[in-house]
């Protein structure tokens, strides 16, 4: 898919994406750094007076001055990508894409910036969240999986005794409780060394 975007300050951006996913707004003004109420799908009429072509058959290159292409990343590990090419009765084929769509982005540009690209890659949308707390929860499932796999590669099931929880603290609670004893071994536990 290439969709047509209006950005506030960032300008013009013609966005390159899988038809199989959505573009997820959120996650596009974070990389981009405005803010998500500036960012939004051009409309019809500034599809054709903008971008230069009517929605649905846009094609993956910049047909006007003044717009940037970013592109998805899993798109660069295609070996060829199909698309509009604006005219009902022809395809665009393009090979080699990780290379192909800079170069042609960058034949197509004028109307930046000076210093602006023309083309960029979009980072991974997994590795972005939408919010602090979206994040956090991330770290934290990421965390649990870690220490439930760490308790699991440290014995083997059978000789595992029951977690406490299978979260990262429980996991903690159940190693203090199994910590050895750093005393003299009969004493009250103090570990002076003997005097």
């Amino acid at each position: 898919n290439a969709l047509c975007f209006t950005a506030g300050g960032a300008g013009l951006l013609l966005v390159l994406a899988p038809a199989s996913q959505q573009v997820e707004l959120r996650w596009l003004s974070v990389v981009l750094g405005v803010a998500r109420r500036r960012l939004r799908l051009a409309s019809a009429d500034e599809c054709v007076d903008l971008f230069g072509a009517v929605p649905g058959r846009v094609p993956p290159v910049p047909l006007r001055a003044g717009v940037r292409v970013l592109c998805h990343p899993s798109l660069g590990e295609c070996a060829e990508l199909w698309g509009s090419s604006g005219d009902p009765l022809h395809i665009l084929r393009v090979q080699s894409p990780r290379v192909a769509l800079p170069h042609l982005a960058a034949a197509a540009a004028r109307g930046l910036a000076p210093g602006e690209p023309a083309f960029a890659w979009l980072p991974p949308p997994g590795v972005w969240h939408g919010s602090l707390d979206d994040a956090l929860d991330s770290m934290a499932a990421a965390a649990e999986a870690m220490w439930r796999d760490a308790a699991t590669r440290q014995r083997p099931h059978s000789q595992r005794p029951g977690l406490v929880s299978e979260t990262a603290s429980g996991y903690l609670k159940q190693q203090q409780l199994q910590a050895p004893n750093l005393g003299d071994g009969g004493s009250d536990g103090d570990s002076d060394g003997g005097s």
